[in-house]
């Protein structure tokens, strides 16, 4: 049987955030290379998909792109089933878009796995005004200090700022902590080999 075409690695991702703050435009401008200015809200969830290469491994992700609309919430437990890592979005323009940060947090953290990596997302950078993007950024960066979260980044859909770097950084931060728990299993495997 040919492998060739398998990934070596597959990683289910969700995404939350505020309805509005621009998940969608994200994904399709990482998936698809397109910016679409004008995108329907998310109904309940949206999935999107991209192989990839990094440090020579064939990556397969697959994002949960979960509705910021209050009244989805409760059935959106079950995609977070077997989610390695967590995208949290908020509008760089709309600096109160970050007030709900806390909450997809605590769903992540509690429907999901505890241990996950989450990172936090700024969008819409290029709507930002040069005079408010220094205090923006500098929530986002305290937001995910609070919080716990991997990292924060600065992203812009529309000008392609950041947007595979976000995916990057996750991936490597992914492919580290897969790494790590390899090595933690292999004394065990030794002890209690397979005949």
């Amino acid at each position: 049987m040919d492998n060739s075409n398998r990934s070596s690695h597959i990683f289910k991702i969700v995404a939350g955030g505020a309805g509005g703050v621009g998940k969608t435009t994200f994904f399709l401008r990482y998936t698809n290379g397109l910016f679409l200015s004008n995108t329907s809200m998310t109904v309940g969830v949206a999935f999107h998909t991209r192989d990839i290469i990094k440090d020579q491994a064939k990556i397969k992700i697959f994002a949960w792109d979960l509705s910021g609309q209050p009244r989805f919430r409760c059935m959106q437990d079950t995609y977070l089933l077997g989610a390695v890592a967590g995208m949290l979005f908020f509008d760089l323009s709309r600096p109160e878009s970050i007030s709900e940060v806390h909450e997809w947090v605590n769903l992540l953290r509690t429907k999901g796995s505890p241990s996950m990596p989450i990172i936090l997302i700024g969008t819409k950078l290029d709507l930002v005004a040069p005079e408010q993007e220094a205090a923006t950024i500098k929530a986002g960066e305290s937001m995910a200090d609070l919080l716990g979260l991997s990292f924060f980044i600065k992203t812009s859909s529309k000008t392609d700022v950041n947007v595979s770097e976000a995916f990057d950084r996750l991936v490597e931060l992914l492919l580290q902590k897969q790494s790590s728990t390899q090595r933690a299993i292999t004394p065990a495997m030794q002890v209690f080999p397979t005949t």
